[in-house]
């Protein structure tokens, strides 16, 4: 959007009546004053292809609402819609606007809004860190996942506003935050503490790339599957990937805060924009190709594994990297 240095930009957003958020379409069912109906002034992004719809610290309200809808015995008919409309807006919104892919953005919360968006999808990515709390998540995710699903049931068949027939199914996770090579030492550090840091990271995606094998079975062995199949997934990777890590993505490093800078994707950064010279630019401009390359990567496969490569009626798998590369680097959000 190119608000990120920018908090005037921010405040127009959010007070001008040019734009809209989900809570403003959400707003007259919480009411009970209107029906929800799809978003059409969405904010503009320096990609003509690709339009936001914002959220709003009033979605708390909202979430009291499908709190108490998921957690009453029975299907009250004032708060049966409420859980739907999430999903009846997105899906309203992305016919009216035309859009082939909705992606929404969820806190790492287990609130019932995001139980709602999570329910409303058709797939679901879980990112991960190398790190204790990640672990243990992707552990506990299974039987919450199972649970989630029990709980909408009943919501799948609202006569207002249905959930999707459905629940969505597990595509993978992301790993990230790692360093691939060995940080600079701190004064008096020996090179064995630093050998072994990174070592510990190692270890830790390992763990948790092995528990993501772990939370598919689970999902898989449900009565309502809710992971793609290993073969699934080994089809849409390329051979010798494990599943179900769909890429491995390390520290931006230098190149973050140069992102935020310019609101740019890492791999869409300029050369000027780079900020460096001599031999420092070529190692900018080697980790910027790998991200570059790395994203693609990642592209190809999510479109893969949902089906998006032969609703495009892309037949060759080059020419689809090569539209998905164009398509990501002029992508300036």
């Amino acid at each position: 959007v190119g608000a990120a240095d920018n908090e005037d930009r921010l405040v127009e957003i959010y007070k001008s009546k040019e734009y809209e958020t989900i809570y403003d379409k959400l707003e007259p069912i919480v009411n009970g004053n209107g029906d929800v109906t799809a978003a059409t002034k969405l904010i503009p992004t320096k990609h003509n292809k690709i339009k936001l719809l914002a959220g709003r610290l009033k979605l708390a309200d909202f979430d009291v609402f499908i709190s108490f809808a998921l957690s009453s015995n029975q299907t009250l008919p004032f708060t049966s819609p409420l859980v739907g409309a999430l999903n009846h807006c997105i899906r309203a919104t992305a016919r009216t606007g035309d859009f082939d892919v909705v992606i929404l953005d969820l806190s790492p919360s287990a609130s019932a809004f995001n139980r709602s968006a999570l329910m409303s999808s058709d797939y679901f990515i879980v990112p991960t860190s190398p790190e204790f709390f990640s672990l243990e998540s992707l552990k506990s995710m299974g039987g919450m996942l199972a649970a989630w699903s029990d709980d909408f049931l009943k919501f799948r068949k609202s006569q207002k506003y249905p959930l999707p027939e459905k629940s969505p199914k597990f595509l993978g996770i992301i790993s990230q935050r790692f360093s691939l090579t060995t940080s600079r030492m701190e004064d008096g550090a020996s090179s064995t503490n630093t050998d072994r840091m990174a070592k510990r990271f190692r270890m830790w995606l390992e763990e948790i790339q092995n528990e993501s094998k772990n939370l598919a079975k689970s999902l898989i062995d449900k009565d309502v599957s809710m992971s793609v199949s290993r073969k699934e997934f080994l089809e849409a990777v390329d051979v010798g990937e494990e599943p179900y890590n769909l890429i491995s993505i390390s520290d931006f490093r230098s190149l973050a805060p140069l992102s935020q800078k310019y609101s740019k994707p890492v791999f869409a950064l300029e050369d000027k924009e780079l900020e460096s010279s001599g031999a420092v630019q070529k190692v900018d401009k080697k980790r910027r190709a790998d991200f570059d390359e790395l994203f693609s990567k990642f592209g190809l496969r999510v479109a893969k594994l949902c089906g998006l490569d032969e609703a495009l009626k892309v037949a060759d798998k080059e020419k689809f990297d090569v539209a998905l590369k164009r398509a990501i680097k002029t992508s300036q959000e």
